[in-house]
């Protein structure tokens, strides 16, 4: 009889820490436009630091998985708790974030020194036809924007990406409920879950002209749903089967190798998802054989992987202030500043994300949470007093 794998840790704090290489990734990418074309931001690896978007569609399957699958196995999962705590986690960002897009936009209006073209998307208005606010807000605040429902990136423009994640909790239960579904057979679950990406991969160049990689507010649920789904299989492999620790002292570090070895010299676009995956399950498995960094390192990265949601949640919109300033104070074109503006203004990021985290997110969040259980009790105690 084959021994029973150890449950993996609580707290997977390799993962928490790659949320942080995820974030400096998308931002970079977004920070190179900045610099000039033969800066040394203009990197393969940097020009595919889009695909930091899929490390956390991919990661939040795994760890959605591994906080609620044995939950909805024994019947004690409630749907409309969980939505919660994940609107709460979103939220807070989202609205104040949107807020500071409105402020940006109407500040630019006001001056009038900026066209409609530049300033119009951070108000909700289509630059094309000077309308559409309306509609925009209303599915940037239902966070919607990313199921098809609106023509471009509206507000603050990275936020299609926590839409297309609030469509993937929608559709937790249904995808958890047949992951369930294949038993103990979590070969065949990943077989399934890896199928099913490539399907999601294929319709998508036929029938939308591009891979997924490639959309964002366009249909971006079509781009979570097959990476989240990956993510929950490979949860279930790795939590039924146990690596021995001296492969995994050489697969983990050869695995991270791998995967930046694929993003510097251009791999294909549609196997990096599966590589994260892989990178996913190494260092989970890494940390469940105690195979961590020591502390001194740990610990710090651990924190900016805490706070990369606020790292990814502002830094498009500040550092479009920071870089306009840069310009102005400078008298420099304000995309062709230098590599130590560009250090500069990432180490102001992650100092923001930092306040945001602490001043914004958690007390959002705990703010949500406690309305939302008032809001529970009261009819409870409405028809205990009838």
């Amino acid at each position: 009889m084959p021994a029973v794998p150890r449950p993996y840790p609580a707290d997977l704090r390799l993962l928490t820490a790659l949320r942080a290489f995820a974030a400096l990734l998308v931002v970079l990418f977004h920070f190179s436009a900045r610099t000039a074309q033969n800066s040394v931001l203009h990197t393969t690896l940097i020009d595919r630091g889009q695909l930091g978007v899929d490390v956390f569609f991919v990661l939040s399957g795994f760890i959605l998985a591994h906080v609620y699958l044995a939950r909805i196995k024994a019947g004690r999962f409630a749907h409309d708790e969980f939505l919660v705590a994940r609107f709460a986690r979103l939220y807070p960002m989202h609205l104040v974030m949107t807020g500071l897009a409105i402020l940006m936009g109407v500040w630019g209006m006001y001056r009038g020194a900026v066209p409609l073209g530049v300033y119009g998307h951070l108000i909700g208005v289509d630059p094309g036809t000077g309308g559409g606010a309306g509609w925009n807000f209303i599915t940037s605040l239902g966070l919607v924007q990313a199921w098809g429902t609106t023509n471009g990136h509206y507000f603050n423009a990275v936020s299609w990406s926590i839409s297309a994640e609030a469509f993937a909790y929608m559709l937790f239960p249904a995808i958890a409920a047949v992951a369930l579904m294949f038993g103990d057979k979590a070969w065949l679950r990943l077989i399934a879950a890896l199928a099913f990406y490539s399907c999601c991969e294929a319709g998508s160049q036929v029938l939308l002209g591009r891979g997924l990689n490639d959309l964002s507010w366009r249909f971006g649920i079509l781009r979570i749903l097959p990476e989240f789904t990956l993510g929950v299989a490979l949860y279930g492999l790795g939590a039924q089967k146990t690596m021995p620790r001296r492969g995994l002292m050489i697969l983990t570090p050869v695995t991270l190798i791998a995967v930046i070895a694929a993003l510097t010299f251009g791999a294909p676009l549609a196997v990096m998802p599966p590589l994260f995956g892989l990178c996913i399950l190494m260092l989970a498995n890494a940390e469940r054989a105690k195979l961590t960094p020591p502390e001194w390192l740990l610990g710090p990265l651990v924190y900016l992987g805490e706070i990369s949601y606020s790292t990814y949640m502002l830094h498009l919109l500040l550092g479009q202030i920071y870089f306009n300033a840069m310009a102005r104070l400078f008298h420099q074109d304000p995309h062709d500043l230098s590599v130590w503006q560009v250090a500069m203004a990432v180490a102001l990021m992650v100092a923001a994300s930092s306040a945001t985290y602490h001043f914004v997110e958690r007390p959002g969040r705990e703010l949500l949470r406690r309305t939302s259980r008032r809001q529970a009790i009261r009819p409870v105690r409405l028809a205990a007093a009838a």
